[in-house]
């Protein structure tokens, strides 16, 4: 994996964690039920990306690709 790619993949992370956070703090502050599903749905998506995305990093770090 290249340096710039290295850098997108970790800007990537920073996003993902970030919409995690957007997502939970809305959910928690919502009094409307469905909206609360709604916002828990997307930080459980996000998570999801973000689990994703730390994998290949960790992948191409274990394999020496840089």
């Amino acid at each position: 994996m290249t340096q710039r790619e290295l850098l997108n993949l970790h800007d990537c992370l920073r996003a993902e964690k970030l919409a995690i956070k957007k997502f939970g703090m809305l959910s928690a502050q919502s009094r409307d039920p469905e909206v609360t599903e709604i916002c828990t749905h997307l930080a459980n998506r996000h998570q999801q990306h973000y689990s994703t995305l730390l994998k290949h990093l960790q992948s191409s770090e274990n394999t020496g690709i840089h």
